[in-house]
């Protein structure tokens, strides 16, 4: 029997089951230029999601197609890798730093470098806030 499919774990998990994601997601070894192939395509498919061509979950199921073509097996760890690994360099986008041409080297590092400890800790969220993103994995 083959593994379940990966899941990034969500708000309600605890300590122990977010690290162990962190360990299997760094499992994954990509280089930059999959990372940027992979990312851009998630990021493509995600507009036009917002455009409402697509179902939610297209973004995802790209990337993962992607890492499949790639040899970035299993697919469904090596895209959640991916997507992981993009969330400081989008945070940095949203406060209009661009890490790949301001800071290559901690561009990289997002890439390259295992993924720490806390990589999936979730922020401290008002009880109206941490509602709102429970609604979102239901």
């Amino acid at each position: 029997m083959s593994d379940p499919r990966f899941v990034i774990p969500g708000f309600r998990s605890t300590t122990e089951e977010r690290r162990a994601a962190i360990a299997r997601l760094n499992t994954i070894k990509l280089t930059i230029e999959q990372f940027e192939q992979g990312w851009d395509l998630y990021e493509r498919t995600q507009v036009r999601v917002m455009r409402g061509e697509l179902p939610r979950e297209a973004p995802m199921a790209a990337l993962e197609d992607f890492c499949a073509g790639a040899d970035l097996l299993p697919a469904d760890l090596a895209g959640a890798a991916i997507y992981v690994r993009a969330d400081p360099i989008v945070d940095a986008r949203s406060g209009a730093v661009d890490l790949k041409n301001e800071y290559p080297e901690a561009y990289a590092s997002c890439i390259l470098d295992p993924l720490s400890d806390d990589a999936l800790d979730y922020p401290i969220l008002s009880a109206d806030e941490l509602q709102e993103e429970l609604a979102l994995e239901d």
